[in-house]
């Protein structure tokens, strides 16, 4: 592929494909380095073996191992290195660059458009982070506020509950008729003891009239002692 038109215009796009192939091999034998490391390291604990001449010789077996897959593994990246550079990065016949403007600079252009279309998403993400939070303090209010109705309601479905078992509003009408019938009865009472009263005070009236050996002169001949009486129990009547 050096030298050839695949490598020119790879690297007018500022594209290395050997270099990625050799990171792509060398990450695999690290791999496999760190899973033979890790297989001896299980082995000697599952065997009890740490630090004894059992331990070189599981070391021997497990290195000797990892030579043969070593081995294997090489050819496959070779083959599979051979296959990139000969199909995936080789390019069509016939293909050439354009002229109007540099590949490198077009790729930077791309790259300086793409970093603002970026950043223009980081900022609409971080001003929907926001309002997302404003919304969710909003919702939050909601459902306190909700919460306290659903409590005063259940408080006063309980008072009315409460009120009905109790049959309020009927005790209080047959309160309203009972001293409305008590007023009406103390009304007649008071009446009646006020002709009684009226009629006593009349009757005495007469009979100090007529006192005297049926003299018909009245208070004029009245004694002194009748007048008192009738002062006296006319107090008591009041």
């Amino acid at each position: 592929m050096e030298g050839s038109l695949s490598e020119e215009v790879f690297h007018s796009y500022r594209l290395n494909p050997k270099l990625f192939i050799n990171e792509v091999v060398d990450s695999v034998n690290i791999i496999l380095n760190e899973a033979f490391d890790f297989f001896q390291q299980e082995g000697e604990k599952s065997l009890k073996i740490e630090g004894t001449d059992r331990s070189v010789d599981l070391k021997k077996g497990v290195d000797y191992i990892r030579k043969m897959v070593q081995l294997r593994v090489d050819n496959r990246l070779s083959v599979w290195e051979k296959y990139c550079l000969n199909q995936c990065f080789m390019v069509p016949e016939g293909f050439s660059l354009p002229k109007d403007e540099p590949p490198g600079d077009t790729c930077l252009d791309r790259d300086a458009e793409l970093d603002a279309q970026l950043d223009s998403l980081r900022n609409k993400l971080a001003q929907v982070g926001k309002e997302s939070a404003d919304l969710k303090r909003e919702l939050q209010a909601l459902e306190r506020q909700c919460s306290m109705s659903k409590q005063s309601a259940a408080s006063l479905d309980k008072v009315v509950q409460f009120y009905n078992e109790l049959g309020v509003h009927d005790k209080f009408a047959e309160l309203v008729t009972s001293a409305s019938e008590f007023r009406s009865s103390m009304e007649k009472r008071l009446t009646r003891m006020s002709t009684e009263i009226e009629h006593e005070r009349a009757g005495k009236v007469r009979k100090l009239n007529n006192h005297g050996n049926g003299d018909h002169s009245g208070l004029h001949n009245a004694k002194l002692e009748d007048l008192q009486q009738f002062l006296d129990d006319f107090k008591n009547t009041k």
